[in-house]
């Protein structure tokens, strides 16, 4: 199994508990996957480096962020990855591998 650093920005207007509400989706869907989500830290609401237009033409200037550390196969984080690019209240994500020679007390520690 590879590590993976997901990072994900809600749009500003997303309630705090939907957004833990899709975070624990993506949790199970990695978890069914044989995975191990390693950490999930929310970030809270921060501002954007530039302002970003959601699909409807809604413009934010500030977004709400998590921070997703999990261990799995490519196949389920592909699916998270195609969640995240369905869900309306996702403004921008991002997944990475986290090569193997970095230690994992450095990983997810980007902010």
């Amino acid at each position: 199994m590879r590590v993976y650093e997901s990072l994900i920005i809600f749009s500003s207007e997303t309630e705090e508990d939907q957004v833990r509400e899709l975070s624990e989706r993506l949790r199970k869907i990695i978890e069914e996957g044989g995975g191990t989500v390693r950490d999930i830290d929310y970030w809270g609401r921060r501002s954007l480096a530039y302002e970003i237009k959601d699909r409807q033409g809604v413009r934010y200037r500030t977004g709400t962020y998590v921070c997703m550390l999990l261990s799995s196969e490519i196949g389920p984080v592909n699916e998270v990855n195609r969640q995240l690019s369905l869900a309306d209240s996702v403004l921008r994500s991002k997944t990475v591998r986290i090569p193997d020679h970095v230690p994992l007390a450095q990983a997810g520690k980007s902010a």
